[in-house]
């Protein structure tokens, strides 16, 4: 789906209408966007050096959690 943008008068919030494209358009729309950026540009990106270990922060989301209820959260079904 495409956002178009209208109804844009003074004061009035702007009316946003959305246009299913084709197979094709997409197809064109992701070749197109390929060209801009690269599926190899996206193996050097590096996490900032002040991000936080993704576990641990997991991790401490459980706090308060009932423990036997984690491992849904999480997608296990045991």
């Amino acid at each position: 789906m495409v956002a178009v943008i209208t109804g844009k008068r003074a004061g009035a919030p702007p009316v946003i209408e959305f246009a299913q494209l084709s197979a094709e358009e997409r197809g064109a729309k992701g070749r197109a966007q390929r060209d801009e950026v690269p599926r190899t540009s996206h193996g050097g990106w590096k996490p900032p050096s002040d991000r936080g270990d993704p576990i641990d922060i997991l991790q401490a989301s459980n706090k308060g959690r009932l423990l036997n209820l984690v491992p849904l959260r999480f997608g296990g079904h045991e």
